[in-house]
């Protein structure tokens, strides 16, 4: 893993970045590499059900990684489903309440219901 966030760090070739990783998690899997796994296959159109899978990975293994759920708001942003997007963001503010890029988003969306 820490070699795959280097190969990331020092603007290497994300494709590497993306072998390793995938191989890291294959041994142990934890919510940060996952996400970070899933980031980068979000790029491949092809890859978004597997960078989606990923990703509910890493929040069920930390329900309070806030990458994880920020990641999964930009995936369900892409798919154009606010409402799922909605639900990611008001997951953050359940346990962070102060979180500024979730509030600002869920004011973007036009949220009316508080968390």
């Amino acid at each position: 893993k820490q070699r795959a966030y280097q190969v990331l760090r020092d603007g290497g070739d994300p494709r590497q970045a993306h072998k390793l990783l995938a191989k890291a998690v294959e041994v142990v899997a934890d919510a940060g590499a996952l996400t970070v796994l899933a980031e980068l296959e979000m790029h491949n159109p092809l890859w978004r059900p597997r960078a989606l899978d990923r990703l509910k990975q890493a929040v069920a293994i930390d329900p309070r990684h806030t990458g994880a759920w920020l990641a999964l708001a930009n995936y369900w942003s892409l798919r154009l489903e606010p409402d799922k997007q909605r639900r990611c963001l008001e997951k953050i503010l359940l346990y962070d309440p102060g979180h500024r890029e979730a509030r600002h988003t869920l004011d973007l969306l036009g949220a009316t219901r508080p968390c």
